[in-house]
């Protein structure tokens, strides 16, 4: 007879389920690491293009059935590369709330954070993922929910519910504008139009930031008169 609560839902353990799913984690990342570190290899570009399954197998010290367990084509390695590090963008600003700090304070470190992780990946690997992500819904509906648009909705919800900042859009609406003008500057730093990715960041956030509360005067001012 079976004593409740001893089994996970797959019917494991609860601890060797635990253990699997740890284990799945760790090989999915080793994959993905050495998927960056074989591209990387012979220059992003090219590394991508001409690298094959094999090779990052052998890197990952793995199978080639594994890799394909886990990552269908080289483009979904590309797609998790910029999930991980949006994810990590999200989970910062969740930290960053805690923090006390005004609105332009919170968009500041989380814009940081994300030039920070950015500048720590291959130019050529952002080009790519900023255009793979364009053109795939589930990556933007992924990106809404626990995303770098997650990530300053999140802060701009906040500060709209805390009083320290009064929109006529929504945070969400507010956030996509954001990404949208981050993107375009995170593709002029990966094409070398650019130098400094941190102080441009900066600069457009704090431009939206005053646009939304230029705007908002003006909501106010037509709804009074």
């Amino acid at each position: 007879m079976k004593r409740a609560g001893l089994t996970s839902p797959n019917g494991r353990p609860p601890q060797r389920a635990k253990l699997a799913q740890d284990r799945s984690v760790a090989t999915r990342k080793k994959i993905l690491e050495s998927a960056v570190a074989v591209w990387s290899a012979r220059g992003f570009l090219e590394g991508y293009e001409s690298s094959t399954v094999e090779e990052i197998a052998s890197h990952a010290k793995t199978s080639r059935a594994t890799v394909y367990y886990y990552f269908k084509k080289k483009e979904d390695i590309l797609r998790e590369l910029g999930s991980t590090t949006s994810n990590d963008i999200y989970e910062f600003a969740h930290r960053v709330i805690e923090s006390g700090k005004g609105v332009d304070g919170m968009l500041d470190d989380v814009v940081r954070e994300l030039a920070l992780k950015l500048t720590s990946i291959d130019p050529a690997a952002i080009r790519l993922m900023v255009q793979l992500t364009m053109s795939d819904h589930e990556a933007i509906i992924r990106d809404r929910t626990t995303g770098v648009t997650a990530a300053f909705s999140l802060v701009l919800d906040h500060a709209k519910k805390t009083g320290v900042l009064q929109t006529a859009i929504s945070p969400l609406e507010f956030a996509e504008i954001l990404v949208a003008l981050c993107s375009s500057c995170c593709l002029r730093w990966a094409m070398g139009l650019e130098t400094d990715l941190t102080a441009n960041l900066l600069r457009v956030a704090a431009f939206a930031l005053a646009g939304a509360r230029s705007r908002t005067g003006q909501h106010i001012q037509t709804a009074a008169a």
